[in-house]
Order: C-alpha cells, then structure tokens, then sequence
C-alpha cells in the first residue's frame, strides 16, 4: 500500500499541473476553492428546504439569485421576491431572506 502512495506522489510530481493517475488517465483537474472564496451572501445564510417541489429551471433561478444578489440594488431584490411569492409566502424583505435561504438549501449549504 504505501508503495502506491509512493507512485501517486512520484506521478503528481512529474507533471506541471501536479495531476494524479486517475486525473491523468480520464484527463481531468481537481481545483480546491478556499472557504473564503465563498460569496458573502451564501456564509451567513441559513438553509431552508422549498414547501413545494421546484422544476430545475426555477431551481437554478433561485440560486442565481442567491449569487448575484450582493450586486443588485435593495428594491430590485425586493422586487425580484415579490414576484416569487407565490414560492417563499413572503414580499420585500422577508421574500429577499426566504429566497436566499432557499438557493443555500439547493446548493446544500448546511
């Protein structure tokens, strides 16, 4: 066993982007993200599961939301919830907090 360790830091080691075997054979690259590197809005929320079952269209929408809204104004996030209250039961302020606890949900923040 420890001779494949071995093989795999020898293999690591010999190529510029310090690629393991298997990463080599099905020609792949791990890429680590440091915690930090996290959005500000996905650190501080809470997850919490939809009440109803979202189609991945809707799906990707509330995540995108929960990525981008840092970068959009207070009234277009209240805006953008208001339109989707029918999904968190809230409008302004509530509706922006559920939205966003709803997209850490689907990225499985926990």
């Amino acid at each position: 066993l420890p001779l494949f360790y071995l093989v795999g830091l020898i293999t690591m080691l010999s190529n510029q982007r310090f690629q393991r075997l298997g990463d080599l054979a099905a020609g792949t690259l791990v890429i680590s993200v440091p915690e930090s590197a996290k959005p500000a809005a996905m650190q501080e929320v809470v997850p919490l599961a939809p009440a109803t079952s979202l189609l991945r269209p809707e799906q990707t929408s509330i995540i995108e939301f929960l990525q981008r809204s840092n970068q959009l104004s207070e009234p277009r996030q209240q805006e953008l919830a208001n339109i989707l209250e029918g999904i968190t039961h809230e409008k302004g302020d509530k509706g922006v907090e559920q939205l966003r606890r709803i997209g850490a949900w689907f990225l499985g923040v926990r």
